[in-house]
């Protein structure tokens, strides 16, 4: 795990690495190819011997989690140039998710997510949004 975190952590722009996976009962083997933005690593000694890592690709649109308050930070970063009030999340989060833009990641007791809109998307929903009078500048 050493040599994964290593790896991970690096600059290397290329890697595939194999985890013995049996204990889990679910496969035997799972290729992992590195995330080209490389990744976040977290690490915290468990006892003498072991260690627990957690690896974040620095994928853009990767959320932790898929709340209003994680939504709206991602939503005001830099990727995107469409104006929006805090009060529209909501209803975004519902559009979003409507046309296929923000997907909820598979596993287990997690609510990570993704999402893959670009500022025209963004664009188009608060435009209908305001059109239709789901959205409202007060």
């Amino acid at each position: 795990m050493k040599a994964a975190h290593a790896m991970l952590a690096s600059d290397n722009g290329w890697a595939t690495f194999q985890f013995d996976a049996e204990a889990s009962g679910m496969y035997r083997w799972n290729d992992h190819t590195r995330a080209p933005q490389g990744y976040t690593t977290y690490r915290a000694r468990a006892s003498l011997n072991n260690w627990h890592f957690l690896f974040v690709a620095k994928t853009p649109g990767l959320l932790l989690s898929m709340d209003e308050a994680s939504v709206w930070r991602e939503l005001r970063s830099e990727r995107y140039t469409t104006p929006i009030l805090r009060e529209w999340v909501m209803y975004l989060i519902r559009k979003l998710k409507d046309d296929h833009c923000l997907e909820t990641l598979g596993g287990f007791g997690h609510n990570a997510g993704l999402l893959t809109a670009d500022s025209d998307d963004l664009d188009k929903i608060v435009k209908n949004g305001l059109r239709h009078r789901k959205l409202r500048i007060q």
